[in-house]
């Protein structure tokens, strides 16, 4: 976890809240009738993430805040309970001087230079309280945010917005650091991975390398996963399907459908696969109803995701296209 030695005050994207406030409700709200609430950063950086804190009104000192003085008056605070990770893209700089209020305006300027005066104790206050929640969440994290979903999901939306900027046509070498770290981290399109693993910025390309050579253990997954690794391990083809009629036969249950589904969740979420759906696709299903052709599509890389030898398995793929296009 690194701190920065000076922090300011910023304007957040309202759409990102918006988004983040769909998977966890403690997210604070930030437009009000009067004015729109403004944050404090960066208060500490951790997993490729910067963290900011919302400047509040609530001027009371508790273990999770840091109360802000001015002329020994506390007027505020920063309320780290709900704090949260936020991309360099939808942030920017307060511009206090376009305040139109001078009394308020001359307020903040105020706030800004204690918070400043008292950065790293702030910055130090921030971690403690980051480090106690997760040491202690079961009994304590229901009043907080929920820091590494919400890490999760600030990934999520870099890795989206990064995805639509390269389908619209932009080059990778015009990415941020940060797009490129969570591409790099997040894809398993090989084309992407050639083109970062030979970026200019090392940790760039090391993280490139690493995720072309990722593996993972079939074994620590459901009947499905396994069963359809095998299938794509003694087949010519190389996009496997997943029928009703082996829901129907008895061959798979609903258990082993659900299963399915939370081994996809977990490939995203704690492998930090982020493009699992183009690798599997999972169709709503119920066991006797006629309505779905195909419960799950697995697709090339699925295979090499588990592979013994990712390289071999990638051209082994490729090899199988080509004979099959040109059968």
């Amino acid at each position: 976890m690194k701190r920065n030695n000076r922090i300011g005050f910023y304007d957040v994207n309202i759409d990102y809240i918006d988004y983040l406030k769909k998977f966890d409700p403690k997210v604070p709200n930030i437009v009000y009738d009067s004015h729109q609430k403004f944050l404090c950063g960066v208060i500490f950086k951790i997993n490729g993430m910067k963290y900011y804190v919302p400047v509040s009104s609530f001027n009371r000192d508790v273990s999770s805040n840091y109360v802000i003085r001015v002329g020994g008056i506390p007027v505020g605070s920063l309320r780290f309970s709900f704090m949260f990770p936020v991309p360099d893209s939808e942030i920017g700089l307060k511009q206090i001087w376009k305040e139109e209020d001078q009394d308020y305006r001359i307020l903040m300027s105020k706030e800004l230079n204690f918070c400043n005066e008292h950065s790293e104790a702030i910055q130090i206050k921030a971690h403690s309280v980051y480090s106690n929640v997760l040491r202690n969440k079961a009994k304590i994290g229901r009043y907080f945010c929920d820091f590494k979903k919400l890490e999760r999901k600030c990934k999520e939306w870099i890795f989206e917005k990064t995805i639509e900027k390269m389908n619209d046509g932009l080059s990778i070498n015009t990415l941020s650091f940060q797009e490129k770290m969570t591409l790099a981290q997040g894809t398993t399109n090989q084309e992407y991975l050639e083109i970062l693993s030979q970026d200019r910025m090392e940790a760039v390309r090391r993280t490139a390398q690493n995720q072309r050579n990722k593996k993972l253990d079939i074994n620590k997954f459901g009947k499905i996963m396994k069963d359809m690794y095998q299938t794509a391990d003694a087949s010519d083809n190389y996009t496997w399907f997943l029928e009703p009629a082996e829901f129907e036969d008895g061959t798979y249950t609903m258990k082993d459908y659900n299963q399915l589904i939370h081994d996809v969740e977990l490939i995203h979420d704690r492998y930090g696969i982020l493009d699992i759906d183009t690798l599997i696709e999972i169709n709503d299903y119920e066991l006797g109803k006629g309505d779905c052709d195909t419960v799950a599509t697995f697709y090339g890389e699925f295979y090499v995701l588990f592979a013994e030898d990712p390289e071999q398995a990638r051209q082994e793929i490729m090899e199988r296209e080509e004979e099959l296009e040109y059968a």
